[in-house]
């Protein structure tokens, strides 16, 4: 998922996205110059409020996930 995706699913901001990324509280993945965002690192971080914000989402490996966003 897209570190933008990430925000706007669970109403932060992207800087504040960005800012838990960099203090490692979420896992991420720099593909080229775009930042995936681990769904189970994120689930982890929002506890027992995960699943109304996330329902049953899972990770892709990244490079499926790199592929959907280039066949958009």
């Amino acid at each position: 998922m897209l570190a933008s995706e990430a925000a706007e699913l669970i109403g932060y901001h992207s800087t504040s996205i960005y800012k838990l990324i960099r203090k490692e509280t979420i896992v991420s993945t720099k593909v080229g110059g775009t930042i995936y965002i681990s769904i189970e690192s994120l689930r982890e971080f929002l506890g027992d409020t995960a699943d109304s914000f996330l329902g049953d989402l899972k990770t892709p490996p990244p490079e499926e996930e790199a592929a959907e966003m280039e066949a958009e």
